[in-house]
């Protein structure tokens, strides 16, 4: 039998105005839990990733969950040895599977290594790789190619005399390295973001130190899938240090979000960036920061609806209404020049709160996936926060109450077990072989148990009395869980 997905659901205020779907939802159990990226199927169903020390293989595992458009469970998967791994970023290519980006130290040449995982469409890692050299490499982001390969962005630290460096792997569908690049000087440098332009051109955000004036300044790097680089400059030249983490491209203009400093001693800023970007070369249109009391950075940002407008989340720490000693994660709206609109949702809790990645939504609203520190039974939880279309926010602040759900690999991994019919309407069965015995819970889309029997052999359990809709059944033997199934009711 595979192993065991043992990741818990928390539920937190789900709902849909209107029929416009919007929600926040946590899921963790024994471990420390953490979202890091995020992409919707074209069924409106979201796959997520990150890493979790839930799953009793090592002191952390990146994993793969895929959950219906409401944030309902349907499978997770883990990947990863006996020490630390996490997915950074998520893609997908329609008849071939997905691929994972991260970092691990559980195999490769240095401390980290960049990490690729290979999987089938339902998330069965088909393989495995790493690249790096003899100190850590770690992937920022991470983009598809026109022939199904990917390119890698992040740091590097290999290189003793340089310190941190740009690290950039593009590699074939297979994962075998087609080439590698690296960007630095004296000081910290780092590639943070990766925007595909046409079929074979890519933009990509980072930071580099500049030793002349001892601070940071923001630089693009332009080129072309085979390696080519178009151009290569540092675009911000505002008194102090700016710097870049995320930014979306729409209509030829890349909107970017960071932060500026004045020098170390000071509060940082949130930086909000306009750049430019022709077939040969990228230029900066406009940028400036925002002083929000407290320490503030830009974390990432997307376009939504008809993508002239935008959502940006910054963390925001030392401020009078944060939960100390936080950061939180603050949502806010962006006109399309950047314009401040107003505040879409607060996501804080005592312990820190971050956010991964924001994406627009098919519906014409955006979902944002991240974690929450001292959230969940292990001191750490994924969340995922909907934003309906037409602007149309959830409530974030509060947590009502926690449903112990235990999600494992789905039951058609096992051989011995069918439920049928599906949809069912006033019952519906479970077979298994004579001798079994299981507990089984059965839990709304709310991701409160409903009900819960027990079953020896094959049983048919009555729901005549249970609302249409659908629901999920976690199996348990002996105390521990062995399945989930969804099921419809109708």
């Amino acid at each position: 039998m595979h192993n065991l997905i043992k990741i818990a659901i928390v539920l937190i205020l789900p709902f849909s105005m209107f029929g416009q779907i919007n929600y926040i939802k946590h899921y963790s159990n024994s471990g420390y839990d953490a979202g890091q990226g995020i992409l919707q199927m074209a069924d409106s169903s979201y796959v997520l990733c990150g890493h979790s020390s839930s799953f009793n293989s090592g002191p952390s595992q990146a994993f793969m969950m895929h959950v219906d458009s409401l944030g309902n469970f349907i499978s997770s998967h883990q990947y990863g040895g006996f020490e630390s791994e996490s997915a950074r970023r998520v893609m997908y290519q329609e008849n071939f599977g997905f691929f994972l980006a991260g970092y691990t130290n559980s195999i490769g040449n240095g401390g980290f290594d960049y990490y690729l995982v290979k999987t089938d469409e339902s998330g069965e890692k088909e393989w495995e790789k790493t690249y790096g050299a003899d100190g850590w490499e770690k992937v920022n982001d991470a983009a598809l190619t026109r022939d199904t390969g990917v390119i890698m962005v992040g740091e590097t630290n290999s290189n003793l005399v340089t310190g941190r460096d740009i690290y950039i792997v593009r590699t074939d569908k297979n994962g075998d390295t087609l080439w590698t690049k690296t960007f630095g000087d004296i000081g910290p440098d780092r590639a943070t973001c990766i925007e595909r332009y046409n079929d074979s051109l890519f933009v990509i955000g980072g930071n580099k130190w500049v030793q002349d004036s001892l601070r940071t300044k923001v630089m693009l790097i332009y080129l072309k899938d085979d390696g080519t680089i178009i151009d290569l400059d540092t675009l911000v030249n505002g008194a102090g240090s700016w710097e870049l983490n995320d930014f979306t491209l729409s209509n030829d203009t890349l909107s970017g979000v960071g932060f500026q400093q004045d020098d170390p001693s000071s509060m940082k800023e949130i930086a909000l960036f306009l750049f430019k970007v022709s077939p040969t070369a990228t230029a900066a249109i406009g940028y400036y920061s925002e002083f929000f009391a407290g320490n503030t950075i830009g974390e990432q940002i997307s376009t939504y609806g008809d993508g002239t407008s935008r959502y940006v989340s910054f963390s925001n720490a030392d401020h009078v209404n944060a939960y100390e000693p936080g950061p939180d994660v603050l949502i806010t709206k962006y006109g399309s020049t950047l314009i401040w609109q107003g505040q879409v949702a607060q996501i804080a809790e005592v312990q820190p709160d971050a956010c991964g990645e924001i994406i627009p939504a098919s519906d014409g609203g955006a979902a944002a996936v991240g974690y929450r520190e001292g959230i969940g039974e292990g001191g750490g939880s994924i969340f995922l926060l909907k934003i309906g279309p037409n602007e149309v926010y959830p409530t974030t602040l509060g947590v009502t109450f926690y449903s112990h759900l235990v999600a494992v690999e789905s039951i058609q991994m096992i051989e011995s077990l069918e439920v049928f019919p599906n949809p069912a309407s006033t019952s519906f069965t479970v077979k298994s072989l004579p001798q079994d015995s299981y507990e089984i819970m059965i839990s709304n889309n709310m991701g409160q148990i409903v009900r819960t029997v027990s079953v020896v052999g094959t049983n048919s359990i009555d729901v005549s009395d249970l609302a249409s809709g659908i629901y999920t059944l976690i199996f348990n033997e002996g105390g521990a869980p062995v399945g989930s199934y969804r099921l419809v009711i109708q």
